[in-house]
């Protein structure tokens, strides 16, 4: 999946949770740019790298982040 293609949105509370978590948003940057990226379900895609996951739904041409959390080990 060629993520350039699409936009990418942070949810407000999905931002918040993070934080929360204690994940900083160079953290978020980083597991969208560098990590790997997993297609499932219909809609929606995994961004993740060792410490940190991003959930996302694709909407049309943008790619909505709706969680971020610490990966399970």
């Amino acid at each position: 999946m060629d993520i350039t293609k699409f936009e990418i949105i942070i949810l407000r509370h999905a931002f918040i949770q993070a934080f929360k978590r204690g994940i900083t948003p160079d953290q978020i940057e980083n597991a969208i740019r560098h990590g790997s990226i997993r297609r499932f379900g219909k809609n929606y895609v995994r961004f993740q790298t060792k410490t940190v996951q991003c959930i996302g739904e694709i909407a049309g041409l943008a790619v909505r982040i709706i969680t971020v959390e610490r990966r399970k080990k």
